[in-house]
């Protein structure tokens, strides 16, 4: 069984959990394959090959900031688990919370323009990157449309383009290849450039030949492997990473390699890979 690494899913506390994934399948219709809590990803990690997953918070509310990040410093300090942290633009005093996120055990932030209702290339999500590379955390956020605001785009491939003399000083990472149901402006925009994608989500909206043709048209050291869990299965992301045929070594370098180097420069143990890849 082939090593995985998961670098990107949600979590939620336990007792919101199940609150929080239907309510989600209720406004988006995206069917959730687990329960979102902890305990049930782990589970479902063993039974998968999954060797560790990377939690991606989102805090819609500014007073409930300090609350999110608790549970993410909680998922951070869960053997197989690593997190980022979040912010919120209209929380008071956000810089110094960010400058706790490394004690707390968070190596990144985490931006969703769509649920935060600010937009990307905004004076203030750029203070947010900049101030999370001076932290020496990485960034990573949500690239292109969602379901949570038709018609409105505040993360845009153009955007990453526009501000990549910033990103490109730190470690930023494009979700969904670059521009979730936007891939041909992801392929002109985003691919080829210095950031990080991931492939969360990409295959439910794409064929196997369009994903394979954005990640091999992408620096082959920068591409990540994600599911986006609860609302795809871990195995059958990673089994879709498998039949684009990449070629072993391409494989292993998105499945494990390159997500292990990042995170092993955020100081994060992480299991042997042999023992991973016979779990």
């Amino acid at each position: 069984m082939r090593a995985i690494i998961d670098f990107h899913t949600h979590l939620f506390p336990e007792k919101v959990a199940a609150r929080a994934v239907a309510g989600m399948y209720e406004y988006c219709k995206i069917p959730y394959r687990t329960e979102g809590d902890l305990v049930h990803l782990g589970q479902a990690m063993a039974r998968e090959g999954v060797a560790l997953s990377v939690n991606m918070p989102v805090c819609t509310n500014p007073a409930k900031v300090r609350s999110c990040n608790g549970f993410a410093a909680k998922v951070a300090a869960t053997a197989r688990f690593a997190s980022f942290g979040c912010l919120h633009p209209a929380m008071k005093g956000w810089r110094e919370e960010l400058r706790q996120f490394r004690s707390w055990g968070l190596i990144g932030l985490k931006i969703h323009n769509d649920y935060q209702e600010f937009f990307f290339d905004s004076q203030i999500c750029q203070d947010m990157i900049e101030a999370a590379y001076e932290e020496g955390l990485m960034v990573l956020v949500h690239a292109g449309a969602d379901p949570v605001s038709p018609g409105v785009t505040r993360c845009t491939p153009q955007m990453i383009a526009k501000a990549m003399p910033l990103l490109r000083q730190g470690t930023f990472i494009a979700a969904h290849l670059g521009g979730h149901l936007l891939l041909d402006d992801a392929m002109k925009y985003v691919i080829g450039s210095e950031v990080y994608i991931d492939s969360s989500m990409a295959a439910m909206y794409y064929s196997d030949i369009r994903c394979r043709q954005a990640i091999l048209a992408h620096d082959p050291d920068r591409v990540l492997f994600g599911s986006d869990s609860p609302w795809d299965d871990q195995a059958a992301a990673a089994q879709i990473i498998h039949r684009m045929r990449l070629g072993d070594a391409l494989e292993k370098k998105v499945l494990w390699g390159n997500a292990a180097r990042l995170l092993q420069q955020a100081g994060v143990t992480l299991p042997r890979r042999e023992d991973a890849a016979s779990a």
